[in-house]
This record gives C-alpha cells, sequence and structure tokens, in this order.
C-alpha cells in the first residue's frame, strides 16, 4: 500500500474542513521547556542555525505566507495540529 500526502511542514495552511477544529485551545508548553539544557546533547541546546542552502550550493525557496493567518504561538500550533488532522485522516 502507498499513500501519498501533502507534507506537514511551514506554513502550516490546513484544509477547509479542519478550521474550526481546537478553536479557542491554548498551547500549554511542557514543565520541561524551561529546563537548564546545558550539558545536554546537542539537539537539545540552542545552537547557531546552519546555512543549508549554502552547504547544499542551491537556492533556498522563497518563504510561503501563512495568507493572514495568526502568526503567535497559539494560531501556529493550532494550525500544526489542523494540518496532522488532515494526515490522520488519510491513513485512517
Amino acid at each position: 500500500m502507498k499513500g501519498n500526502l501533502k507534507a506537514a511542514h511551514t506554513p502550516y495552511l490546513p484544509a477547509k474542513r479542519f478550521e474550526s477544529l481546537y478553536a479557542g485551545a491554548k498551547y500549554v508548553p511542557p514543565p520541561s521547556a524551561d529546563e537548564d539544557l546545558s550539558g545536554k546533547p546537542v539537539l537539545r541546546r540552542a545552537v547557531e542555525p546552519a546555512d543549508w542552502a549554502a552547504l547544499e550550493g542551491v537556492a533556498p525557496e522563497p518563504p510561503e505566507s501563512r495568507r493572514g493567518r495568526g502568526a503567535d504561538r497559539d494560531s501556529v500550533v493550532r494550525d500544526q495540529l489542523r494540518t496532522l488532522a488532515a494526515v490522520d485522516e488519510g491513513v485512517g
């Protein structure tokens, strides 16, 4: 079996049928969000971002807008979950 789904990545634009899913939900960071990460593996620490386009020798794609959608943390997390709902629906 093979399924082709649109990747759930930025700008997180959910399908129209999921527009009201999680309406009013607030993002609550886990208690570990404020932990001291010194001494943790590099993937858990803040590091200077790499310029992947320069490393790969390619031009980056232009950023896609959020098309007037909220850019605050709650709005983005809700849209991430709405986008994943379409993936979940496709998987069954």
